[in-house]
């Protein structure tokens, strides 16, 4: 992931965090380090790293959820099984937070744990 901070004026409209598990944006936040010393950077890669058998799409967009939904209330659905959940809710005036997550794949057979989009060819 690239990050960098924008001029105060400038509006901050998406960050992507898309770096895994060399989350620099994971390790910032659970430190409260805003820049990672040297002697650390050997560390990111596992820093507070737990694999939760699942992948998380989420995002905040400058949408509203509309009057159908109730403000303060997070929304969810849970697809039979459970391999997939969604999930939007209020994220400030005029913005939306919402998320997939999507479970890892189980053969029943032989257990062997199957990660979603892992290279099957």
């Amino acid at each position: 992931a690239i990050a960098s901070t924008p001029p105060a004026s400038a509006p901050t409209s998406l960050i992507v965090g898309a770096d895994g598990a060399v989350s620099k944006c994971r390790y910032w936040i659970q430190t409260g380090q805003s820049d990672i010393p040297a002697t650390e950077r050997e560390k990111v890669d596992t820093f507070d790293l737990v694999d939760t058998g699942r992948i998380n799409l989420k995002a905040v967009v400058p949408k509203s959820l509309g009057d159908s939904f109730e403000e303060g209330h997070t929304y969810s659905y849970f697809a039979p099984g459970g391999g997939v959940a969604c999930f939007a809710g209020p994220a400030g005036d005029g913005h939306t937070y919402w998320a997939i997550s999507i479970a890892d794949e189980k053969d029943e057979e032989t257990g062997q744990v199957i990660q979603f989009m892992a290279n099957k060819g």
